[in-house]
């Protein structure tokens, strides 16, 4: 239902710069000289998402960072992305996700999903049109239809719950309802070059 097409993978093991490695269709199998990077790259893209859980198949800054840069790693304190793989969905899975979420939220059949060293949060990216989701979550509740009109002046997700959550009275039933929402359908807190409706 997804298709793995690209991945972008920075500071694990003999990865020393970003690099970006395009999956291309029917692609089964990776050449290059020993020591090149294959293993390594396999290895970062099953630790984005493992078959089993397994505690010591997870990224370790520990033992993935590059040896030679992790003095200065340590002394910077930074967070760093480690991998970013990106998949096409498919028709059938889209349909479905639209069931969810409504029809027109996606703008794009891409997403993409990454892990960071040091905090170890996932994130994902996806394109999508948050308006649209108000939208559509707002034509789905029972409220009356003026304060629909007044809420649809909201423009992001964040802001809807928030406006919510500091009203009194009327505005309470939904709160329960659009935190449920809004955290089943979570795409994640940050992306690198994307946005979500989902924060």
């Amino acid at each position: 239902m997804m298709k793995l097409t690209k991945v972008w993978i920075n500071k694990y093991k003999c990865f020393l710069e970003p690099q970006e490695v395009s999956i291309e269709k029917d692609i089964t199998v990776l050449v290059g000289k020993n020591e090149s990077g294959k293993t390594a790259l396999l290895e970062a893209i099953a630790k984005t998402n493992y078959f089993e859980d397994n505690p010591n198949f997870v990224f370790d800054d520990t033992y993935d960072f590059p040896k030679n840069e992790w003095k200065r790693y340590q002394k910077a304190g930074e967070i760093i992305e480690v991998v970013s793989c990106t998949y096409m969905i498919n028709e059938e899975l889209l349909k479905m996700i639209e069931a969810d979420v409504g029809k027109g939220v996606f703008k794009s059949k891409e997403f993409s999903y990454g892990i960071k060293y040091n905090d170890g949060n996932t994130f994902y990216g996806i394109e999508a049109d948050e308006k649209k989701f108000i939208n559509n979550f707002l034509s789905e509740i029972n409220i009356p239809s003026e304060i629909k009109t007044g809420l649809k002046k909201v423009t992001t997700l964040r802001q809807l719950i928030e406006f919510v959550s500091n009203e009194e009275g009327t505005f309470q039933p939904i709160l329960p309802t659009l935190n449920k929402r809004s955290e089943e359908r979570r795409v994640g807190k940050e992306c690198r070059s994307r946005w979500s409706p989902y924060h």
